[in-house]
């Protein structure tokens, strides 16, 4: 699934969490190479997933990760933007936006360390949105929001126990407890859902800026009225059509994605 780990970087790995031998790291990192590449099928992926976080040696390591993580930044906030140079591993993610058809995805990946505000921009940059509406990331369980991060939301309703801010809640806190597969939000007006799920660690990089892998499909027009509006300007029946007229709606429904086109921006705050 990745190019191989040299023992060294392995090494580091297991000097930098308490508690973990190099042995246990070789371990899992030997599941993760004979793993299911990207092209894989979905379901192969995730029961993959599953698989190695259900290890005691995967589930130990992601969450001796995240204590580390979190530790260091209450100990030293000043160091924070050194320790954002060091290595880390690399979540690979793919991001479907839910209702459309043809499928409308991107594949791409982050340091696993990364924020939720950091995976917002990328998400953004990858699709083509312009970011002009808020949003939001959900993790649920049985048609339910079990925890919700947001800092507008967190602001609204008090800072309740299960809200969490994007600058604080990382990739990996949500990985070290089995949370795989969960929702973004974006835009209050056109309620665009997106599915963001989980396909695995890549190599450990220095590299810690976004990449994206793959895709299919442009982005919809911000303000089209969310999927039912989106397929009503495919059709060439919508406002927007007057507006922007007939080579949009062409460029948007027969358009191929290229992940090449893609720039990715410095996250705001």
């Amino acid at each position: 699934m990745s190019e191989q780990l040299p023992s060294e970087i392995a090494a580091l790995l297991a000097g930098a969490v308490d508690g973990v031998s190099s042995e246990q790291v070789d371990l899992l990192f030997e599941m993760l190479e004979k793993g299911p590449g990207l092209q894989a099928e979905q379901g192969e992926i995730e029961a993959f997933v599953d698989q190695v976080l259900a290890t005691e040696v995967g589930a130990k390591i992601v969450e001796k990760l995240s204590q580390k993580r979190q530790s260091s930044s209450e100990v030293n906030p000043s160091s924070q933007g050194q320790a954002k140079k060091e290595k880390a591993l690399r979540a690979q993610l793919k991001v479907h936006l839910i209702g459309t058809e043809p499928s409308i995805w991107r594949q791409i990946s982050l340091a696993s360390d990364a924020n939720f505000q950091e995976l917002h921009c990328a998400i953004q940059d990858s699709f083509g949105w312009l970011g002009i509406g808020g949003y939001e990331f959900r993790v649920c369980q049985g048609g339910q929001v079990e925890l919700l991060i947001s800092d507008r939301r967190r602001q609204e309703e008090g800072g309740e126990s299960d809200h969490f801010s994007p600058h604080e809640m990382t990739l990996m806190d949500l990985l070290s407890h089995g949370v795989s597969e969960y929702l973004y939000l974006y835009d209050d007006d056109d309620r665009w859902e997106h599915l963001i799920a989980f396909q695995g660690f890549g190599a450990v990089s220095s590299d810690r800026g976004p990449q994206v892998h793959g895709g299919s499909g442009l982005c919809p027009p911000e303000g089209c009225g969310g999927v039912e509006g989106f397929k009503q300007f495919l059709k060439g029946d919508h406002p927007l059509v007057q507006e922007y007229g007939s080579e949009l709606v062409n460029r948007i429904r027969d358009g191929e994605f290229d992940p090449r086109s893609v720039r990715f921006g410095k996250p705001s705050e």
